[in-house]
């Protein structure tokens, strides 16, 4: 297995030059409610890598400058809390890309 971090509730990445919050080779990343992102220099919020995982609590937020706002790649997995918001991505606000990519929002 990866490895684990935690993030508490609203916690911020400003500027950050890469990718706010970030779960790659199998990591698993929990961010609590109301996590922001602010103005990243590629990506807001990615699971990358089959066994990555990334999961936010409601109210999450990418604003201005990400490519992509929530990003699931090549195997990643993505699930957010309700009401989480992507504004002013350049190309995606949401993107689950590659075979066993998932992004799920809200409450199931």
């Amino acid at each position: 297995a990866g490895s684990v971090l935690t993030v508490g509730d609203g916690a911020v990445a400003s500027h950050c030059g890469d990718t706010g919050f970030y779960a790659v080779d199998g990591g698993h990343l929990a961010a609590g409610a109301g996590c922001k992102v602010e103005g990243p220099g590629e990506d807001g919020f990615l699971a990358q890598g089959r066994g990555s995982q990334l999961t936010a609590g409601d109210m999450c937020s990418v604003e201005g400058g990400a490519d992509t706002g929530f990003g699931a790649w090549e195997g990643g997995r993505v699930i957010l809390g309700d009401s989480c918001t992507a504004s002013a991505c350049s190309t995606k606000g949401y993107q689950a890309e590659g075979k066993g990519s998932v992004l799920i929002t809200g409450r199931l």
